[in-house]
């Protein structure tokens, strides 16, 4: 019991215990003391850890409390007793301190312990939780062996020197196991881009069941799971960014989507959020290329649509447009028409109308002013352009989305 209480602690570098509904607290291992509020908690913490490994013996548990503190449990068997083996407490987000002592009675400088306890506490990522629980739950099955201790700065010069170039040649080697990850995640990335590049949506949802902790890289940032978690997030909102502009994707979409997904990875405090969050941009991003796309369309209307998407808000020159593209003002509408079904003032409303959307869920401007500055000098004309594509008022759809956040 206490080489294997030894083993976790030393390789989790978390307090462990071994505990029973009987005798109470058999072992402990503690790098950070709980403070007293905690400890009276502890004991309804650990009976709960031990249920639940009771009821699933063959797996680890990861239990978190009212106070957000997570451990690693799993049951431990000795001489025909069924204890508990756990491994904590530590984060899975961070926690908002303000509201830890809200509402309390608790004196200052026991306020100040909990704080500080908290802040010191280490926050997991998925990929470090299932190793320690991996441990945790093996524990038993790990035997202690004896050690043989060499001690190479006895040899001699010679024989040291070789041994330097030994290693520095084994160092340059490739690692067949790391070189094979890193094949995997390219090759799943490929498949990612090209399925959001095709806007596949089907196709983009084998992908990701494939792609679990693909964008993990909190091994490139010990003790900072977190901060690993939003720079493969930034990774990934760029390749997604790219692939739906091989899509075709028109740039001023593609902006939008794309800072909006730059201040959600900055705000994200959760590490079980990270999974979500990255089938949610996945999944826009391809709903993107699928609603938005271009590819089809002949140069010359590819462009008319940048230029459109660009000036939103002034008014519309057909001979503007016309000189823009290079073309005469009655071949470019006759080609615009022929290609995309619309006449170019209606795709270009039509376009108004998506950002009006967007900006009505968001902004709370008059709409007078959200239809000026999407350049519509007038407000009954923009409020018909609207119903007559969403079916509703400008006001209408501002209050059902507002009530629907609700």
């Amino acid at each position: 019991m206490i080489s294997a209480g030894t083993t976790v602690f030393y390789l989790t570098d978390l307090n462990t215990y071994i505990w029973d509904d009987s005798a109470g607290l058999k072992l402990s291992f503690e790098r950070a003391s709980l403070p007293e509020l905690l400890k009276e908690l502890q004991a309804a913490d650990f009976w709960a850890m031990l249920c639940a490994v009771r009821k699933n013996p063959d797996q680890a548990s990861v239990y978190t409390n009212v106070h957000g503190l997570s451990y690693v449990a799993a049951l431990w068997k000795q001489g025909g007793e069924n204890m508990l083996f756990a491994a904590g407490p530590f984060l899975t987000h961070l926690p908002e301190l303000s509201k830890l002592t809200y509402g309390t009675n608790i004196e200052q400088s026991e306020k100040i312990a909990l704080e500080a306890f908290f802040r010191g506490l280490k926050l997991m990522g998925n990929s470090q939780i299932r190793s320690i629980a991996s441990i945790v739950h093996r524990i038993g099955e790990i035997p202690q062996i004896s050690l043989q201790y060499i001690d190479v700065r006895q040899a001699n010069a010679v024989k040291s020197g070789q041994r330097r170039a030994s290693l520095q040649e084994a160092m340059d080697q490739p690692d067949p196991g790391y070189a094979g990850l890193i094949e995997l995640r390219y090759n799943l990335e490929k498949q990612m881009m090209h399925a959001v590049e095709l806007g596949d949506i089907a196709r983009l949802k084998q992908s990701l069941l494939k792609s679990r902790d693909l964008f993990d890289f909190s091994e490139r940032y010990p003790g900072r799971p977190l901060r690993a978690l939003k720079n493969g997030l930034i990774v990934l909102n760029t390749i997604l960014r790219i692939s739906a502009e091989q899509g075709k994707v028109p740039p001023f979409f593609l902006h939008h989507l794309s800072e909006k997904f730059a201040i959600e990875i900055e705000r994200l405090e959760s590490l079980d959020m990270h999974q979500r969050l990255v089938e949610q941009m996945c999944m826009e991003y391809c709903s993107l290329v699928r609603e938005y796309t271009l590819a089809g369309y002949s140069a010359l209307v590819q462009k008319a649509v940048g230029y459109l998407e660009v000036h939103l808000g002034q008014p519309f020159e057909l001979e503007g447009l016309a000189r823009y593209c290079t073309v005469h003002p009655a071949h470019l509408s006759r080609q615009f028409k022929k290609e995309t079904g619309y006449t170019l003032t209606d795709f270009l409303n039509r376009l108004r109308v998506r950002e009006a959307k967007a900006r009505l869920r968001l902004d709370r401007s008059p709409i007078e002013e959200i239809a000026s500055k999407l350049g519509f000098e007038d407000p009954s004309y923009f409020a018909r352009v609207f119903r007559k594509q969403e079916g509703v008022t400008p006001s209408q759809y501002r209050n059902s989305k507002g009530e629907s956040s609700d």
